[in-house]
C-alpha cells in the first residue's frame, strides 16, 4: 500500500494549488471526526474517520508548497553592562 497524496485527495496529478486546496478543506470537513461529536457512531467508525482526517492530513502536506520566503535572523546582539 504505497501513500499516493493525490489519490488520497481525489484530484488528478499536477492540480493547481488551488484545486489542491479545494479537495483538501472539502474532505477535511467531511471525515474530521469532530463533525460527528453529537452522534453516536461506533468505535471503529470513529477510529476510521481519524485515521482518514490523518491521511487527509498528510496528503496535503506532501502536496502544499509554501510560497513563504524564509526570513533570514540578525545575528544576537549582545550587550556588556560594565563591570
Amino acid at each position: 500500500d504505497s501513500f499516493d497524496p493525490f489519490v488520497v485527495l481525489g484530484i488528478a496529478p499536477g492540480a493547481d494549488k488551488e484545486g489542491i486546496r479545494r479537495a483538501y478543506v472539502g474532505l477535511a470537513k467531511n471525515y474530521h471526526p469532530d463533525r460527528y461529536t453529537t452522534v453516536e457512531l461506533p468505535d471503529e467508525v470513529r477510529s476510521y474517520l481519524a485515521d482518514m482526517a490523518r491521511r487527509i492530513n498528510a496528503a496535503y502536506a506532501a502536496l502544499d508548497i509554501p510560497e513563504r520566503k524564509l526570513a533570514t535572523r540578525a545575528a544576537p546582539v549582545f550587550t556588556h553592562g560594565g563591570g
